[in-house]
């Protein structure tokens, strides 16, 4: 199943979108960096509501599909000041795509 077609992957995100409104931009990421990692799709979805210049926030979805060794499952957030730039923003997007 993809992460298109998962409910629990569409209820993250109408929940991230209901909060925060449409994504400005969505990144595919397909692999892992890690080792036997058993998040090998992932959505990362990058939200400017008031514009680069306030608050941003970066979401992942299709975490939480892989249950963490003690039960629970994440998705991972972080929330930015204002816009990164340049290799700031490739270092985010590295950040939370390397579950």
């Amino acid at each position: 199943m993809t992460l298109d077609a998962n409910p629990d992957v569409l209820l993250v995100r109408k929940h991230l979108v209901e909060h925060l409104g449409a994504p400005d931009e969505v990144f595919e990421v397909s692999g892992s960096p890690l080792p036997n990692s058993p998040v090998q799709a992932l959505n990362l979805a990058y939200f400017a509501p008031a514009g680069p210049q306030s608050p941003v926030v970066f979401a992942t979805c299709g975490a939480s599909l892989y249950e963490m060794n003690d039960g629970r499952r994440v998705e991972a957030m972080m929330v930015l000041r204002r816009e990164p730039q340049g290799e700031a923003f490739d270092a985010v997007h590295r950040l939370l795509v390397s579950t």
